[in-house]
């Protein structure tokens, strides 16, 4: 079974397998005082937080098994959705968050 893309679907995924927190579901970012899951499918929730996490598209391509321009092309959605410039954003707000802990 696939997903959208190459992809395996994010429903098979799961936190305790890449060993990372997954988004809760109080989280808003710095604009919008709504859910993380409404903003971002279940695929960009999983490719924000191992971004935030400094991992790169290619390590993120390889762990959840699709191309490193599908990963690309969900961190340009999650950047736009966000509102934001860049990774260094996106980990900010993670942190700030709670999606990720150092």
């Amino acid at each position: 079974m696939t997903g959208a893309g190459n992809c395996p679907p994010a429903e098979e995924w799961t936190a305790e397998e890449s060993g990372i927190t997954q988004i809760p579901s109080h989280a808003s970012n710095k604009e919008y005082d709504a859910d993380m899951a409404q903003w971002l499918t279940p695929r960009q929730q999983e490719v924000a937080i191992l971004l935030a996490l400094g991992y790169t598209c290619r390590e993120i391509s390889e762990r959840v098994g699709c191309a490193v321009k599908t990963v690309d092309t969900h961190r340009s959605h999650i950047l736009e959705r966000l509102d934001l410039r860049d990774n260094v954003d996106l980990a900010r707000l993670a942190l700030r968050r709670g999606w990720v802990t150092l």
